[in-house]
């Protein structure tokens, strides 16, 4: 679930990202804190951006820069962080 909450958020957005857990949540899924598993993902992605920008080009997903796509990341890691203090 992180994994890809992490790929919706870089490659579209956080607002798509979050309505992937409230579609899950919908379906009867687990509720809880995915604080960890975002913040894993979110780190892994800062760190291989470059080769994930380059498997979303490969699939046509995504033109964006290492930049918007770092700064998208971070916008993920600071919505887990949000939401663990809630």
């Amino acid at each position: 679930m992180a994994l890809a909450r992490c790929d919706l958020a870089i490659t579209l957005d956080l607002r798509a990202s979050n309505e992937l857990v409230d579609r899950y949540h919908s379906l009867g899924g687990e509720r809880g804190a995915f604080t960890y598993w975002d913040l894993h993902w979110a780190l892994t992605g800062y760190r291989w951006i470059d080769e994930w920008l380059e498997g979303y080009a490969e699939l046509g997903l995504s033109n964006l820069s290492r930049e918007a796509g770092r700064a998208r990341i971070v916008e993920f890691a600071e919505s887990a962080l949000r939401s663990s203090a809630s």
